[in-house]
């Protein structure tokens, strides 16, 4: 391939990175206006202890995406590489195996729910019994694991769209889920709506959205459509293989990351765990829109490995470190001085944030954020062993440290064992990988 050539396809990356972004902004945007918008009015409809349960119930929401096994994010580094070999017929039995195994799933989790739901005392789990949204929480739990059990299944066309590079067609398709959502969560909120259905208003419309989108996808995409010949055993082994990975590093990553109101509900009750939540929620914004920027390069950088075009991923890594250090070395010391203003305006009735819980969240925010930027190289690549080994170290940490931490330090402390643990165990052993990776020879030349 020529100098110019290349210097073509590897624009042609950037251009789809940014268009990707850029949708991706929109349902970001959307759903940052209502995690923004919702929490004065939710705090003052359903007070501190019901806030509290809302809050616990989208942060493992969060982590029950780990139900998909990984396969949503392994469909799309094997579609990223198979796009840049020309392997139509490797994406083929890719999407096929992932639909398979990821309806069987859906099916068990159905079952599960089924049995289970009835028989668990779902206050006491969640870390409000005795309180008022005690009544709440079994029917709560409930819309959580509906929801959950459908988005298995229907996430993978978004996951399809960003192996392909074309993710900027599910950011469309999210965004306008996301804007329904919005509508009836304020709706909701000001008309005095429950905890169960404000979930149910949060979490249903973008679950239609991305129904909707699957159907385009297989209409728009007819050779990507899933066939049960194509699912054969290799393919699935394959899927299943790599899945597994994505879902240790997804795993214990969400419960370093996504448990933290739940840690602090069971060691200083409900109210905290809502002081917490509203903290960690304002550090959200600049990890999302970081984000957004960086995940449409996974597929890119394992595409241009496929192509060996190892120049193009070198120097796109390091230019996305260097612009991730330099946002967070500037962005986070002015977000601190902002933040105890910023959440009292936000929150009203008198809320004031503690001074080293604002300095917690700020630093593992800017942690968190450096971090996306190292690890979307070894996706790309499928050098997910050490990744994963890292994020079980942090898991191991975070629920024997943060108790403690918590115990010792407050609330706050519950925040520093994510920052520190996430820099020394997760963060520097995927720059290690990374570094390798683009170290290497290429793999071929188109």
């Amino acid at each position: 391939m020529s100098g110019a050539n290349v210097a073509g396809v590897g624009d042609g990356r950037l251009r789809r990175a940014a268009s990707a972004a850029a949708a991706g902004l929109l349902a970001k945007a959307l759903q940052l206006i209502t995690l923004v918008a919702t929490v004065p009015i939710l705090y003052a409809t359903l007070g501190a202890e019901r806030y509290g349960l809302w809050a616990t119930l989208t942060a493992i929401n969060a982590f029950l995406i780990f139900a998909d096994l990984g396969i949503g994010n392994g469909l799309t580094t094997v579609l990223g590489r198979a796009h840049g070999a020309g392997d139509v017929r490797g994406a083929q039995r890719a999407v096929s195996a992932a639909y398979v195994s990821l309806g069987g799933v859906a099916a068990l989790l159905a079952l599960l729910g089924a049995v289970l739901l009835p028989l668990m005392p779902w206050a006491r789990v969640l870390g409000v019994d005795g309180s008022s949204a005690a009544a709440e929480a079994g029917a709560a739990a409930a819309v959580v694991m509906v929801c959950l059990t459908a988005a298995v299944p229907l996430g993978l066309a978004a996951r399809i769209r960003l192996g392909r590079q074309e993710a900027h067609v599910a950011g469309l398709w999210d965004a306008a889920g996301q804007g329904l959502a919005l509508i009836l969560v304020v709706a909701g909120g000001y008309t005095g709506w429950g905890v169960p259905a404000l979930l149910a208003a949060a979490l249903a419309p973008p679950l239609v959205a991305q129904a909707l989108h699957t159907a385009q996808l297989l209409w728009s995409h007819p050779f990507l459509r899933p066939s049960w010949r194509l699912a054969d055993r290799a393919a699935v082994e394959t899927m299943l293989h790599t899945g597994s990975l994505f879902l240790v590093i997804q795993v214990c990553t969400a419960v370093a990351y996504s448990f933290d109101p739940l840690f602090c509900a069971h060691v200083f009750g409900p109210a905290a765990a809502a002081d917490l939540a509203v903290a960690q929620r304002l550090f959200v914004i600049p990890i999302v829109l970081v984000g957004l920027a960086l995940t449409p390069l996974w597929p890119a950088y394992g595409e241009a490995l496929a192509r060996g075009d190892q120049a193009w991923a070198r120097r796109t890594w390091y230019r996305s470190l260097a612009g991730t250090a330099a946002l967070v070395l500037i962005g986070m010391p002015v977000a601190v001085w902002l933040a105890p203003e910023v959440l009292r305006q936000w929150v009203g009735n008198g809320y004031t944030p503690s001074t080293w819980l604002v300095v917690a969240c700020a630093a593992a925010a800017a942690v968190q954020m450096f971090t996306h930027a190292v690890t979307m190289l070894a996706n790309g690549a499928g050098r997910l062993h050490g990744m994963a080994v890292g994020a079980a170290l942090l898991a191991l940490l975070s629920l024997f440290g943060k108790p403690l931490a918590g115990w010792w330090l407050g609330p706050s402390g519950i925040i520093a064992v994510t920052a520190v643990g996430t820099l020394l165990v997760y963060t520097l052993p995927s720059y290690i990988i990374g570094r390798a990776i683009v170290a290497r020879p290429p793999n071929r030349t188109t």
